[in-house]
C-alpha cells in the first residue's frame, strides 16, 4: 500500500494545499453535525486512497475533520482526524491541537504551545550535491 497521500493529508500545516492537490473528482456531500456544529462535507479520493471526507465548519470554513480510508485486506481501514483550536500565526489559521484515531483504539494527539512563521530559502530543501538518495 502506497501511504504516500496518506502522510501528506496528516501534515495539519501544509494540508489546506495538500488537499487541493490531492483530492480528485471532489464532490459535495450531505451536510453534516459535529460537536454541535454545521458542517459542509467534500469527499473525493486521491491517486492512492479510495476515499477522502473532508467536513468545513459551515461558520467559518475551518476544517474541523478529515476521514481518509486506506484499501485493505479485510476492507476499508479509516482514519479520522480531527482539527481543533485554530488560532492565527501571520496571518493564516493554523490548529494548535489535532487529534488522529485509527479502528484498534489507537489515538494519537497533537498540542502545540506556540507556532512561528520562518522563511526558508528554497536552497535550504535541496538535495546535497552527490548526495545519497
Amino acid at each position: 500500500v502506497d501511504l504516500a497521500d496518506a502522510m501528506k493529508l496528516e501534515d495539519a500545516f501544509n494540508l489546506p494545499v495538500q488537499l487541493r492537490q490531492l483530492l480528485i473528482d471532489p464532490q459535495i456531500g450531505q451536510p453534516a453535525v459535529i460537536r454541535g456544529r454545521e458542517m459542509y462535507v467534500v469527499t473525493g479520493r486521491t491517486q492512492n486512497l479510495p476515499r477522502v471526507d473532508a467536513y468545513f465548519e459551515k461558520e467559518n470554513g475551518m476544517l474541523a475533520r478529515l476521514v481518509y480510508f486506506i484499501d485493505s485486506t479485510v476492507g476499508p481501514y479509516p482514519t479520522q482526524i480531527e482539527y481543533r483550536d485554530y488560532r492565527d500565526v501571520d496571518g493564516r489559521k493554523v490548529p494548535y491541537s489535532w487529534v488522529i484515531s485509527q479502528v484498534r483504539n489507537r489515538e494519537f494527539t497533537w498540542a502545540m504551545q506556540q507556532v512561528r512563521a520562518a522563511a526558508a530559502e528554497d536552497a535550504t530543501f535541496a538535495r546535497p550535491a552527490g548526495g545519497a538518495r
